[in-house]
């Protein structure tokens, strides 16, 4: 009985912590939302994920990746979070897919934007957040959905 209590409290432990890695968008965040899809991929299971542009990340020194999709407020949005090996990682994949450039209210200066997409650099963390049509409605919701994180 004791073993399997100690078993049990470091397998919650463990969730915990691997948890704890990643931000992520909550029911909280979106009362008026729902989370449809939310999937961590690790290592070589990226290829599972982003199957043609996986050696890149792998290459940059990927840990792990946190999917989910998200409808709100009658629109759909993706957000990958990617944690990288280290800081000059996470700044690389940034760099590569860089277009333009604005502060946004977020806590880095490695900021870009597309209609389509935000994403952004933040210490360990490459992150991207993605909509459908790129309205202006959609826009201001990514840049919600990314304080959010």
């Amino acid at each position: 009985m004791r073993t399997g209590i100690l078993i049990l409290f470091f397998l919650l432990s463990q969730c915990l912590i691997a948890q704890s890695n990643f931000p992520e968008i909550t029911q909280k965040d979106i009362p008026d939302g729902k989370i449809i899809r939310s999937e961590i991929f690790e290592g070589t299971a990226l290829y599972g994920y982003i199957n043609g542009g996986a050696d890149l990340y792998l290459e940059y020194g990927f840990n792990k990746a946190h999917v989910q999709e998200v409808q709100w407020k009658g629109h759909q949005f993706k957000i990958d979070i990617f944690q990288m090996k280290d800081e000059e990682a996470a700044f690389g994949i940034f760099s590569i897919y860089r277009r333009s450039s604005s502060a946004e209210n977020l806590a880095t200066q490695f900021f870009s934007s597309t209609p389509h997409r935000i994403h952004f650099a933040y210490g360990k963390l490459y992150v991207s957040i993605t909509n459908t049509n790129g309205t202006v409605d959609e826009q201001n919701l990514c840049s919600k959905i990314a304080n959010f994180l």
